[in-house]
């Protein structure tokens, strides 16, 4: 439940970043003077551009020709739209994956966990394809004020914005949502397999033996301890062992199972975790410190 918590709240901040970011219109900007014109600045986002504070759509692009560099409006303005395009598919993924974690849906778990990863590759695609595109490959492979040197400008200043490091942060939000999404994930994988080990248990036709396994871990710190850690023992009769590899580890009182790793306690029907030092309460379905 708390993975599941710490995946919306890291969608909702990914979410607003990118969204946020996108209004602004200072990502990539640049200040330059020219003997002829003065100071000029320009400002640029995957949405919006600037000139002296003057800003529109940036979707209107010219054929620029500098030398034996040619870059044409329609590729200048496929690229703007693809990095606008993907930064804006990776904010409504980061959407979808919250939906996904308030609804409580346990079965499309694996699913959420992939539109969390594919929200994390979209915003960083997208951020990285507006960087590469406006620092270097609309100035033909160089930055803009090295490319403004063919030109007579007695002072020139590039710097990256509110909007590109809104950008960033929107990033890392959806990697931390991606991993908690996957973290998530694991520990639903986790309550399945003992669910799975918990069919049969239900019905009370006195104790029976499991087949014969593999020994318990040795390691005393991933052997519960009956008397302090497992819950309580129900009254007799005690239910039936599911079907299995269990077998009663007389060290905590329990049974253990090699195959999905878990230790039984059979009167309550709650399985514990060795690798996690966790129980599961299979009335509730959730896992829980003992």
């Amino acid at each position: 439940m708390a993975t599941r918590i710490l995946t919306a709240v890291f969608g909702v901040a990914s979410a607003a970043c990118a969204g946020v970011g996108l209004y602004f219109p200072q990502w990539y900007g640049y200040t330059y003077t020219d003997p002829t014109t003065g100071s000029t600045a320009e400002d640029y986002s995957p949405l919006r551009y600037c000139l002296n504070s003057s800003c529109g759509f940036a979707f209107t692009w010219v054929d620029a020709t500098h030398g034996q560099c040619v870059r044409t409006a329609s590729d200048l303005r496929n690229r703007q739209l693809a990095s606008l395009g993907l930064i804006g598919a990776g904010g409504i993924l980061a959407l979808v994956t919250i939906i996904l974690c308030v609804a409580g849906m346990k079965n499309p778990s694996i699913l959420r966990t992939v539109i969390a990863w594919l929200s994390f590759a979209c915003v960083t695609a997208g951020t990285v394809l507006f960087l590469l595109l406006h620092i270097f490959w609309i100035w033909c492979d160089k930055d803009f004020c090295q490319f403004m040197q063919y030109r007579v400008v007695t002072s020139c200043t590039a710097t990256l914005s509110m909007g590109f490091w809104l950008a960033v942060a929107s990033c890392a939000s959806a990697l931390v949502m991606a991993i908690f999404s996957f973290i998530a994930t694991c520990q639903s994988c986790t309550a399945d397999n003992a669910e799975k080990a918990m069919k049969g248990v239900a019905g009370p036709t006195g104790g029976s033996s499991g087949s014969a396994g593999e020994a318990p871990p040795a390691t005393s710190s991933k052997e519960p301890i009956a008397s302090s850690a497992a819950p309580a023992a129900a009254s007799p009769p005690r239910p039936a062992l599911p079907e299995g590899d269990w077998v009663l580890d007389p060290d905590s009182g329990l049974y253990w199972s090699e195959t999905n790793y878990l230790f039984l306690h059979l009167d309550t029907g709650q399985f514990f975790d060795p690798n996690t030092n966790m129980w599961f309460d299979s009335a509730t379905q959730e896992w829980y410190a003992g």
